[in-house]
């Protein structure tokens, strides 16, 4: 779900790493993490400054123009997955692209749930994030329908991604 919002593919190494990442950062004690806004919040305390170098990204998508009008040594190889790119560099150099998900926050009498993604480059001059030019952002909205629609324990359900479900089962611990 938080692949397509983003327009991205993410492998499995990135995955792991991510739900790595949210238990590390103690993710599952955020007092705002709810059955609902489960997805979003992994996303908000586990993808904090990690590399999409390798990721695959969405063809024409904005994510895929801003990406290739701002970085000029990123280079897109093809064959990975059907109308997707993987984010690669261009031979001899260096490309240091991250994400981070920042501002969680509700708003509004229905209390919608926000939450923004950037990607930036280390190429800043000092240690925050803050410090880091970013090369795109977009904001996002909880949709906590959806997610309950893709949990829904149905066997039909296509939309599950069922890669991702098992890497989650070998890495978090069961609830008892």
């Amino acid at each position: 779900m938080i692949e397509k919002e983003l327009d991205m593919v993410f492998g499995e190494k990135f995955i792991k790493e991510m739900l790595l990442s949210f238990i590390k950062n103690k993710g599952y004690l955020y007092p705002a993490l709810s059955f609902d806004n489960a997805a979003w919040m992994v996303a908000y305390r586990g993808l904090t400054h990690q590399s999409i170098f390798g990721q695959c990204v969405k063809i024409g998508s904005k994510l895929h123009e801003v990406l290739k009008a701002k970085c000029k040594n990123i280079k897109f190889e093809s064959g990975y997955r059907k109308g997707y790119v993987r984010i690669s560099s261009q031979e001899n150099t260096f490309i240091d692209l991250r994400t981070n998900f920042l501002r969680h926050r509700t708003s509004g009498d229905e209390l919608e749930e926000k939450i923004e993604f950037e990607i930036f480059t280390k190429k800043g001059k000092g240690d925050k994030t803050s410090d880091f030019p970013i090369v795109y952002k977009k904001n996002l909205v909880v949709n906590p329908v959806r997610f309950t629609r893709l949990t829904h324990p149905k066997r039909d359900n296509l939309n599950r991604n069922e890669k991702h479900l098992k890497i989650a089962e070998e890495i978090m611990v069961p609830i008892e």
